[in-house]
């Protein structure tokens, strides 16, 4: 799994770095996205205990698409949520935050290190990251390359991150060593017995943890992970584990090689949680994967129970004392108020040692837990939001109370289709009278491409071809009387920039340059403007060959975002 947990504790020089993952758009921290558990699990137990002279410094970063300027707000916003965390487990400590921006220095270490991109596509991408380019320019170059969805998907879900450093200082040796240096040296005579310690393999009723169809990240609440979690931990904290098989699956839908690809993915999730919590695993667990036929299952519940990563088997090592270390204790022992005779005799045997089985680890005092606050309880995963249609006024014609109404449909990375309507119809009084009815259809093509699935759409420069028609009725006293049909084609061109700090909606500038005809016919009132004659003398037809202005518009937009169904790569 691509950098999947690089910081997962490392603890060296009393420092301790713990990386957590934040999903798409988001500053929210989700114990239960991908393997956050482990991290804020390190980060509870750590922060609980810091020392006076602890330090806690948060660095956070979003992934390269989108706005830069906005991903630098969305940086921030990740490292004060996380500072929010940490104060919430212990409210006395000091967090320096440092935002970041786009992680593209850790995007130039994933292509390089990824064996799996042609030597073409390797080059083209760190040729774009080089570049002296402007990043909004850069993440442009790299949407425009063929491979863009595969990178996006490789790489950028670990690109939206927050690294939390704890820093803990040299401190002074504890006051107590000299007297427990004494100590030793009285019992220092004392002849040294050491324990026989035997390794014995545990191999049957093991925890596993269970997926979701597609995922390859463990969710608490999913299946009984919670408790399957816990007893993981229960097992390492033991401290007795010298190494572990895990074994990773999935369920045979789809293609074989997707599967085969997502049973790895989901047991190096599983081995990244143990060494998050328990680094000194490292080296000691080999992982493999299995492979399953659609004729090991028959309904949805038998395909559930594949979608796993377990631990297969375990050595543990244990101790048993020596047999003539428990005779001398027994013969040197005296119980107050018994005599000599009435000591127990006969088996003077160590201590049996029961045999090792999924039950015989021992147990531990303290129960260790997934951390889970309150807020976090009542927090669910965010979907990615998704622009799927916009809403539109043209501000122009709402000015001279010509009310409209638009609606715009983006499609693919750079097209979309917008339907128009105007519809002022009103009189007063017979002398005047402002009634339009007209019907458009646009299409248009955007030169900057945007994501499949997110809020950034229907943004930048665009131009297309339309085609409207309508019908009028104008008359204003005696100057203006004509009533008439028209219809037009042509192009329009304009350019739609994001409003507000959120970007809520756009607001956009078109000029329609086409080819407009409408035959019309004049018509004077009666002295009471109770009827309207006709006058055919100055009926007419309106022509436009050239191309001539035919609309403008200032349009307040506002996009629909609506969660997407699935967790996808965008930040």
């Amino acid at each position: 799994m691509l950098l999947l947990s690089v910081f997962s504790l490392r603890a060296q020089d009393n420092v301790t770095r713990v990386k957590v993952l934040f999903p798409f758009d988001s500053d929210s921290v989700m114990v239960g996205y991908r393997n956050n558990a482990a991290q804020l699990s390190v980060i509870n137990s750590a922060v609980a205990s810091l020392p006076a002279d602890a330090k806690v410094s948060v660095t956070s970063f979003s992934s390269p698409e989108g706005n830069l300027a906005y991903n630098r707000n969305l940086s921030l916003r990740r490292a004060k949520a996380m500072e929010s965390y940490i104060s919430g487990i212990n409210p006395s400590v000091n967090v320096e935050l440092h935002p970041g921006e786009e992680a593209w220095s850790e995007l130039r270490e994933s292509v390089i290190s990824d064996s799996r991109l042609k030597e073409e596509v390797r080059d083209a991408v760190l040729e774009i990251i080089g570049s002296n380019d402007d990043l909004d320019v850069k993440e442009a170059k790299l949407a425009t390359l063929p491979q863009y969805k595969t990178l996006y998907a490789n790489y950028f879900k670990q690109l939206r991150y927050a690294v939390i450093e704890l820093r803990i200082e040299n401190s002074a040796k504890s006051e107590d060593q000299p007297a427990n240096s004494e100590i030793s040296e009285n019992v220092s005579s004392a002849p040294e017995k050491t324990a026989e310690k035997t390794v014995k393999v545990i191999e049957n009723g093991l925890p596993a943890v269970f997926y979701a169809t597609s995922e390859d990240f463990i969710r608490p609440s999913y299946m009984g992970n919670d408790a399957s979690m816990k007893e993981i931990i229960r097992i390492l904290k033991a401290g007795n584990v010298k190494s572990m098989v895990l074994e990773g699956s999935a369920s045979p839908e789809g293609p074989a090689k997707g599967n085969e690809r997502l049973a790895n993915d989901r047991v190096e999730n599983l081995k990244n949680y143990i060494l998050g919590m328990f680094p000194e695993m490292e080296g000691k667990i080999t992982v493999i994967s299995r492979k399953n036929s659609p004729e090991d299952a028959t309904n949805e519940e038998a395909f559930a129970s594949m979608r796993y990563a377990r631990i297969l088997s375990m050595e543990v090592e244990e101790e048993e004392a020596p047999a003539q270390e428990a005779q001398d204790a027994q013969e040197n022992t005296e119980v107050p108020g018994v005599s000599d005779q009435s000591q127990p005799t006969g088996n003077t045997e160590a201590t049996e040692v029961e045999t090792v089985d999924n039950n015989a680890i021992q147990t531990i005092a303290e129960t260790t837990e997934v951390p889970d606050t309150t807020a976090q309880k009542a927090q669910k995963e965010k979907r990615p939001l998704n622009t799927v249609v916009a809403l539109k006024t043209n501000l122009l014609f709402d000015a001279v109370t010509a009310l409209n109404f638009e609606v715009e449909v983006p499609i693919g990375k750079r097209f979309s289709v917008m339907v128009e309507d105007v519809f002022p119809w009103w009189e007063t009084g017979n002398k005047y009278c402002f009634q339009v009815w007209e019907m458009g259809v646009e299409g248009r093509f955007w030169f900057k491409p945007w994501k499949s699935i997110g809020t950034e759409k229907l943004r930048g420069l665009f131009v297309g071809p339309y085609v409207m028609s309508g019908k009028y009725d104008f008359q204003f006293d005696r100057s203006i009387n004509y009533q008439g049909e028209f219809w037009s084609v042509g192009l329009t061109a304009g350019y739609s920039l994001p409003l507000g700090k959120k970007k809520w909606g756009n607001l956009e500038f078109s000029l329609s340059l086409g080819y407009l005809q409408s035959p019309y016919r004049h018509y004077l009132p009666t002295d009471d403007y109770a009827k309207l004659i006709h006058d055919p003398a100055l009926d007419g037809t309106f022509y436009d060959i050239f191309l001539y202005p035919t609309k403008a518009k200032i349009s307040l937009v506002v996009p629909l975002n609506f969660p997407t169904r699935k967790e996808v790569s965008h930040d």
